[in-house]
């Protein structure tokens, strides 16, 4: 008889259990938030935990309030109450990165509620094994799991590693913690750019190690510096793309090169972590994606390497820069002069200084102008404190007689003389063709202007001696045009 009776008892607990539950999963009306987002989620046929295999498509919602965001099913029944502050859906675990809001403390839960990761943590950021992570906002695909991480830290600002089921990888004892990524990151709390599969813990001594999205060390604790890495080229052979916009695409077809500093010396290694360029230099750009190559000082003196470490262009020079992919502009101790990739000069060491007119951050210091957007090959020099203009082929095709030389863009140049302290400005394209006819005395750069955010006047204004304002159209055009309050 007591059995029968604790039976009755027993079935009479889980009746009362399943109704509770089934109370606290009633469909919550939408009509109480003051606006709700859709999450549309693609399972691609996957079994997920309370989703069908037949139901690919799947909903949830975020809804807002003054409480705060709260994540309901497709049933409308509540998975998380409206306490939250931020919420991001990383589709490639299926699972929700959720801040509280009263807290400010980042926390993971699944699509069921179930608390994967507690509420404790000041950041977490979720990797994968693959290329991209895909956060998803409104709509969004899962592909196949690739093994999400998410990367935390604690409380007491210790960096760890957990994964989707809650189980610790690496334990909370890193100083800082980053991801390789194409873009910077915006926010803490997600990965904004495109991954890599590659990121860096920083351990209590201050030194860095390379490990990749999933928790697994690719070298030890023993560099100074890590830097984003450099896409290479599998075989340098072929002919470069001009323009490598697949860089983050595919493992297949490139290599990796991070560059590392130890004891105040700069190396590259690769994704494997080897040692491909010794670590002896004492300054190094990046290598080029085109080339392989890369600018380096070793001994106190620039010189061209490979991507195996080799001197392309010896180290004898006491500067040199880029003019573009088969040109360069080296300096001995106080002249300037072109020479060619490979390290032949071109033109006599005489000129007191040479500037790239495309991506040289130099000309900020020459005229105001930081240029990224003039004409590849082409370079300003000084001589006899004038400037001039030298085409691809290291000619002078504007000689050295202007006070000052500005690089609009691609097509267009600005000159300056100046006499009895009397300026003379002159619009010239790259062959050194005067644009106009008129004598202009002179210039207003765009932000010297009210009109500094309108697109028209990019390029500036000049003036000529009747005080007419003309502004510089990206052709060379120039449009007549009223300034006030200048």
């Amino acid at each position: 008889m007591n059995k029968a009776i604790a039976l009755v008892y027993l079935f009479c607990f889980f009746i009362s259990n399943a109704a509770a539950q089934l109370g606290s999963m009633q469909p919550v009306k939408l009509s109480k938030f003051d606006s709700v987002k859709v999450i549309k989620i693609n399972y691609s046929g996957l079994a997920v935990k309370g989703v069908s295999k037949e139901n690919v498509d799947y909903f949830y919602k975020l809804t807002y309030s003054k409480k705060g965001i709260g994540i309901l099913n497709v049933n409308n029944q509540e998975i998380s109450s409206p306490s939250l502050s931020n919420v991001i859906f990383c589709d490639d675990a299926l699972q929700f990165m959720v801040q509280n809001k009263a807290s400010n403390s980042w926390g993971v839960i699944d699509t069921l509620g179930k608390v994967i990761i507690p509420l404790e943590q000041l950041i977490i950021k979720a990797k994968t094994g693959k290329n991209n992570i895909n956060f998803v906002d409104i709509v969004g695909g899962r592909p196949d799991n690739f093994g999400v991480i998410y990367y935390t830290k604690n409380s007491e600002s210790k960096w760890g590693a957990i994964n989707t089921d809650g189980k610790q990888i690496l334990p909370f004892e890193y100083k800082d913690f980053g991801a390789f990524t194409k873009k910077s990151e915006t926010k803490q709390t997600e990965n904004c750019g495109y991954e890599i599969g590659f990121c860096w813990l920083v351990n209590n001594a201050t030194k860095i190690a390379l490990i990749n999205n999933v928790g697994n060390f690719i070298t030890t604790f023993e560099y100074d510096d890590l830097t984003n890495p450099n896409k290479l080229k599998t075989n340098y052979e072929e002919v470069a793309p001009k323009d490598p916009n697949d860089f983050f695409k595919s493992f297949d077809d490139y290599k990796l090169y991070f560059k590392v500093e130890k004891n105040k010396k700069i190396g590259f290694i690769n994704e494997v972590g080897k040692v491909v360029v010794p670590i002896q230099l004492d300054y190094c750009e990046g290598l080029d994606y085109s080339t392989g190559t890369a600018i380096a000082r070793y001994n106190n003196y620039y010189g061209l390497i490979n991507y195996k470490g080799e001197p392309v262009i010896k180290f004898m020079y006491n500067e040199l820069k880029w003019i573009s992919d088969e040109l360069y502009a080296a300096k001995n101790a106080t002249l300037w002069s072109l020479i060619s990739n490979k390290g032949a000069t071109i033109i006599p060491f005489k000129y007191q200084e040479i500037i790239a007119t495309k991506n040289s951050p130099e000309f900020s210091r020459i005229s105001g102008y930081n240029v990224n957007d003039g004409k590849t090959g082409y370079s300003i020099f000084k001589y006899n404190k004038k400037w001039g203009l030298l085409d691809p082929k290291a000619q002078e095709i504007m000689p050295a007689i202007y006070d000052e030389i500005r690089v609009l863009n691609d097509a267009l140049l600005l000159t300056q003389t100046n006499n009895n302290f009397i300026s003379s400005y002159t619009l010239l394209d790259y062959s050194g063709k005067p644009l106009s006819a008129q004598k202009f005395t002179s210039y207003w750069q765009a932000w010297e202007t009210k009109y500094a955010f309108d697109k028209r006047y990019d390029y500036g204004v000049l003036i000529n001696n009747k005080k007419e304002n003309f502004a510089i159209g990206k052709d060379g055009t120039l449009e007549l045009i009223k300034l006030k309050n200048q």
